[in-house]
């Protein structure tokens, strides 16, 4: 029915079933206040309101995707009892009841999101504006049971009040039972019973004793034979029973009159919390309608662009049954679209669709529609749809129509937008089609948004001239004569009317005679949009089939970073298992090498003439040692070299980069980059070699000198001792002995307790920076008796000076050279911490200029 009363805004709404849809998410909500704000919901006219909308929804329905909801089904609608209150009236025990219900709802609130706040902080947000009402809610939860009955913990003096009557009725009753029993009234009773009548205990005598007795008569039975007597015995009795229950009840009323004020004077306090949890029980029904739309948040803009991907009819989708999805585009400079098609093909819904995905936004409402969907904030939205025909308004559908037309075009304007449903249909085709089209360019004239649907194929051309404003199509499926429900954008529809008669049994003659009169050149458009359509039809099945392909790819993808992030992970695993194993037992092995050579020293066991089998332990445990130490070189030169790195960027990396070939487990430098084939030539030292481009790894920056694991002492937790340059300086050596290298050899150390370099907790000589007093003389050493550690990380090199050390110890040679060179300073750094505390190093010094000077390091090996 046609109405003047309505606005042009409602009664779009109205022509969009957007009732219907509110109807749907009130069923959603928890309580009747949240399910009476849903059918009135507000629509936000600001980006900002709306945005704080679709956030808390996309809040609920992450809470509800996890199992968790809102405690919000105990609220009650207490604005009547609350403003009652608020008048001085003394409220009725279920009114209490709903109030403390919903004063329970109110702290199960706070706690929920003192759980789960961070995972929801916009309706933790709205959450916090609930006031901690339990000085209200306790008084309330000790006054009244679950029927609402008053208890005896709701005041001292009831509880003491209410035993008194149970006490008074207690003699009562046995004072009665004697008189039914024994004395004057027991031959005097119509029956053999007591009862009440005004509140009081009497007995019930036969009419005929009247007189004879002295008491009170309160009532008579409906036949007059018997009279309900109270004796004059139990008149004081009574008296007391009835004053007893005259204070209890004062007392009830006293503390409903002091809890209904105490309501009244939390009154502001309790309606607000209650808005908040109603405000709260919407937003759960907004997640609730998410889940069953399987929608998503859109982005929204203030722009006036639409990108809505894979739309659906909500209320289609809330139905069973299949929903046909189509893509609604208004971007990038188009401000208007005609859309056409056959009958029942799907304009409308492609109309309420939009109409209604405007709306819902405004609500706070997800679309649905695919993820990465975008809409614009129209504070205003007009609809005209259906046939607005009023008889009683002498207007015709023509007449109604241009009504809203007149208006809408009045209030039209930017960041509105306009739907119109056969625009101009009732009337002549030919001035239609011209009002319609001076109606379209008006309003894009003015910034509105319009979509219109028509079967004027004149307005398909308007696209062709106005750049903004588009043409859509809904397809339809000529071999089967039936609608896809699909909308195309960019060509548009045809009506297919002609055909649809046909398919629906009209007489052949009659069709072929309507063909005729269409004209050749209307069946040849009609041919050529056919054909586009079926290359469009074409090209969206190819379209699809790539988008499949490459969400496979990337899937696959994934997978495949995923399972080599994991082997990555298990590979170190493995070699920090092997390492764990390995250090304990090298570390023992060390240990015992020390204990070895501090037995040697204080047996005299010397170079020259050691004792038959003296040596055959020591040598054994420096062999365990050399074995397990190139095992876990081996490790980490070999394996652990893989996990170092990063992926070299061929598009960044200069030919003389440094690079980590990780099958070597060596450094070197690019030469050239990959081939064709797939391979880059690297130089190893001396070497140049070709290996596969993914086999080689971009070295990470250096660690610390001393960022790894040491040998030693170092590696056994004890404190660093003093770097070479601190060591103190010995006092009281021997003269120097001339050694097997013709190089000056300071003589062997005094016995433990004279030795100033004894380790007081250990018995073991410290080995220290050779004295600057003892001018040393050159040492000349050869190939054998040189390490070189150039190149290496600081844990590769201490593992190669450990070996080697072991190797000069077994070889009794008594000093090598250490070549570290200079660098940055950290390896050398590293070499001499380490000999500080090394069992094989009985002194060390830096090179002289002519040994090499600071770049290498002088060692003296204990024998």
């Amino acid at each position: 029915m046609y109405s003047f009363s309505m606005t042009l805004e409602e009664k779009g709404q109205r022509a969009l079933e957007w009732d219907r849809l509110l109807a749907h998410l009130a069923a959603r909500a928890a309580t009747s206040l949240g399910r009476e704000r849903c059918l009135t919901l507000p629509l936000a006219a600001e980006v900002s309101q709306a945005r704080e909308a679709l956030q808390e929804t996309s809040e609920a329905r992450a809470l509800l995707d996890r199992d968790l909801v809102l405690p919000t089904a105990g609220l009650q609608d207490v604005r009547a009892a609350i403003a009652r209150a608020s008048k001085g009236a003394v409220l009725e025990p279920r009114e209490f009841l709903a109030i403390r219900e919903s004063l329970g709802t109110i702290r199960a609130l706070r706690a929920f999101f003192r759980t789960h706040g961070t995972e929801a902080p916009a309706l933790a947000g709205r959450a916090a504006l609930l006031p901690d009402l339990g000085a209200l809610e306790r008084p309330l939860a000790r006054a009244f049971d679950a029927d609402g009955h008053v208890t005896d913990e709701a005041s001292s003096e009831l509880g003491e009040l209410r035993r008194a009557v149970v006490r008074l009725q207690n003699r009562l009753h046995r004072d009665l039972t004697q008189m039914l029993h024994h004395g004057p009234y027991a031959e005097l009773l119509q029956e053999p019973y007591y009862t009440q009548r005004a509140d009081r205990y009497v007995l019930p005598l036969r009419a005929e004793v009247r007189g004879q007795v002295r008491g009170i008569v309160h009532d008579t039975s409906a036949s007059g034979a018997t009279l309900y007597f109270e004796p004059e015995e139990l008149v004081g009795l009574n008296n007391d029973l009835k004053l007893a229950r005259l204070g209890v009840e004062q007392e009830i009323l006293r503390i409903l009159t002091e809890l209904s004020a105490r309501i009244a004077a939390e009154g502001g306090a309790l309606t607000g919390a209650v808005e908040v949890a109603t405000a709260l029980d919407v937003a759960l029904a907004r997640g609730r309608l998410s889940q069953a739309l399987q929608a998503h948040e859109p982005r929204l803009n203030e722009t006036g662009a639409i990108r809505l991907f894979d739309a659906r009819h909500p209320l289609l989708a809330l139905e069973p049954g299949l929903v046909v999805p189509n893509d609604l585009v208004l971007a990038d400079g188009l401000r208007g679209l005609i859309i056409t098609g056959p009958n029942t093909g799907g304009k409308t819904v492609c109309l309420k669709t939009l109409g209604l995905c405007a709306l819902m936004v405004r609500a706070g409402l997800h679309l649905p529609a695919a993820a990465g969907s975008e809409m614009a904030l129209f504070p205003r939205v007009f609809a005209e749809i259906g046939d607005e025909q009023s008889l009683e308004a002498h207007l015709s559908s023509f007449s109604a129509q241009m009504v809203d037309l007149i208006g809408i075009l009045g209030a039209a304007g930017p960041m509105t937008l306009v739907l119109l449903d056969e625009i101009v249909a009732a009337t002549d085709p030919t001035e239609g089609a011209a009002l319609a089209k001076a109606l379209l360019l008006r309003l894009v004239e003015k910034g509105a948004t319009v979509v219109a649907t028509t079967h004027y194929r004149e307005l398909t051309t308007l696209a062709l001239e106005e750049k903004a404003i588009g043409n859509a199509g809904m397809e339809f499926d000529q071999k089967g004569l039936r609608p896809t429900y699909r909308l195309a954008s960019g060509l548009p529809g045809l009506s297919y009317g002609v055909e649809v008669a046909a398919r629906l049994g009209l007489d052949p003659q009659v069709v072929a005679r309507a063909r005729s009169f269409l004209g050749p050149s209307a069946l040849a458009l009609n041919t050529v949009i056919a054909d586009l359509e079926r290359r469009r039809a074409a090209l969206q099945q190819t379209a699809a089939e790539v988008r499949r392909l490459r969400d496979e790819a990337r899937t696959l993808h994934h997978e495949a970073e995923e399972r080599l992030r994991r082997l990555r992970a298990r590979e170190k695993e493995l070699i920090d298992e092997v390492r764990a194993t390995f250090q304990p037992r090298l570390a023992e092995t060390r240990t015992l090498v020390a204990r070895l050579l501090r037995q040697a020293r204080e047996a005299h066991i010397t170079a020259a003439e050691p004792a038959p089998g003296a040596r055959a332990p020591l040598q054994e445990a420096a062999v365990r040692l050399q074995a397990l130490d190139l095992a876990v070189r081996r490790v980490s030169a070999e394996v652990a070299p893989a996990l170092e790195g990063k992926p070299v960027d061929w598009t960044q990396v200069q030919p003389g980069a440094e690079l980590l070939v990780t099958p070597l487990g060596r450094r070197g430098r690019l030469v050239a980059g990959p081939n064709p084939q797939g391979k880059v030539t690297v130089q190893l030292g001396a070497v140049r070699m070709a290996v596969d481009a993914a086999d080689v790894r971009e070295p990470e920056a250096r660690r610390p000198a001393h960022g790894g694991s040491e040998p030693g002492a170092q590696a056994q937790g004890r404190p660093r001792r003093r770097a070479p340059g601190e060591a103190r300086r010995q006092e009281g050596r021997a003269s120097p002995q001339r050694g097997t290298s013709g190089v000056a050899r300071p003589a062997r150390e005094p016995s433990r307790g004279d030795s100033p370099r004894g380790d007081p907790e250990t018995g073991r000589d410290r080995a220290e920076p050779a004295s600057e007093a003892r001018a040393p003389q050159l040492v000349l050493p050869t190939a054998e008796d040189t390490c070189d550690l150039r190149g290496q990380t600081v844990d590769e090199a201490l593992s190669t000076l450990t070996a080697f050390l072991d190797h000069a110890l077994l070889a009794r040679r008594l000093y090598v050279c250490v070549i570290h060179g200079h660098g940055t300073g950290a390896l050398k750094s590293a070499v001499r911490g380490y000999l500080t505390d090394s069992p094989y190093a009985a002194a060390f010094r830096p090179g002289q200029p002519g040994e090499g000077g600071d770049g290498v390091t002088i060692v003296e090996v204990r024998a």
